[in-house]
């Protein structure tokens, strides 16, 4: 917030004309402010499904549903670069299975819950690697803007999807107590292949970011801009609900209860699955994503992200 009080962005009052004129310009983006409308009702259905239904497959069939809907909407409402891409994020995004809900329970189970477990303390998980992964994505923004700031767009992907798979499939072994067998300590294990992944989602992440604002006409930065990162954030939503029903899938629905070892047996499956589905990315890439550097133009100059729209070509 100290940034923003300082106006350390610079940022100057508008006058009412001012205020009036960008007023003008977003009413008649009609296509984007529908966007804003879908995604937010979307948004609530998904919060209200989640609230009232307990069935991880109604959960994980809404919010897949609901992505094909925003993603269909954008490809028919915004430019074809800004579609294509947004598709691709949102496809990343959902592919990204998420497995935290049993590997809470895999590394903070007491002895007495888990005996083959770390037995992590709440403190260290909590407090240690959430603070170690923090500092280590900014680390990884440090070093991605000293050294990848001028690759390619796709081969920074393609190499980080890659990576980040290899270094997610590291989960593996400590889920099967590989590590344990080979001599390397829970605590050193975890916070290795945290440094690792943290720097990598950077690397993988920042891309997006960067490409992202070079689709964002002048004038409506903030609104076109929300709408790619809420599309990316959607497929976050998938992501986290197809997690949770792979693993019951698996029979993995650890709860803290005694003697639940049975629990984990097949969480290294459910990691390996969630590691190797990201990689699938890769081939829509080249389709999907602009082949330029970073910095250069992705697109060409447009007034409004719907200027060549599906929409407006079948119904100008």
């Amino acid at each position: 917030m100290i940034p923003l009080m300082l106006n350390y962005l610079e940022e100057k009052p508008k006058s009412s004309e001012e205020v009036e004129k960008v007023k003008s310009k977003l009413l008649q983006e009609r296509e984007s402010v529908f966007l804003c409308l879908l995604i937010a009702v979307v948004c609530m259905g998904m919060t209200a499904c989640g609230l009232c239904v307990q069935s991880t497959k109604i959960n994980a069939l809404v919010s897949v549903v609901c992505a094909l809907i925003v993603t269909a909407a954008f490809c028919l409402l915004l430019a074809p670069e800004i579609a294509m891409f947004s598709a691709w994020s949102m496809i990343q995004a959902s592919l990204s299975w998420s497995t935290s809900g049993a590997s809470f329970y895999f590394m903070t189970d007491t002895a007495e819950e888990y005996p083959e477990g770390p037995h992590f303390s709440s403190f260290f998980y909590n407090s240690v690697i959430g603070s170690f992964g923090a500092i280590m994505a900014i680390l990884g923004i440090v070093m991605f803007q000293k050294y990848l700031s001028r690759y390619p767009y796709r081969m920074l992907l393609v190499i980080t999807n890659i990576a980040f798979s290899l270094a997610n499939m590291l989960d593996v072994m400590l889920y099967t107590r590989a590590n344990k067998r080979w001599g390397i300590p829970d605590h050193a294990f975890v916070l290795g292949t945290g440094t690792a992944q943290n720097i990598l989602d950077q690397w993988q992440w920042m891309p997006q970011v960067i490409i992202l604002s070079y689709f964002c006409p002048k004038g409506l930065e903030a609104t076109v801009y929300a709408l790619l990162a809420g599309s990316h954030n959607l497929g976050n939503t998938v992501a986290m609900n197809c997690g949770a029903l792979l693993l019951e899938s698996l029979g993995v629905n650890p709860d803290g209860s005694v003697g639940e070892s049975a629990q984990f047996e097949n969480l290294w499956k459910a990691s390996a699955i969630s590691g190797i589905l990201p990689v699938i990315t890769i081939v829509l890439l080249f389709r999907l994503v602009p082949d330029v550097q970073q910095g250069d133009p992705v697109m060409e100059d447009r007034g409004s992200p719907s200027e060549g729209c599906l929409w407006r070509r079948l119904f100008a």
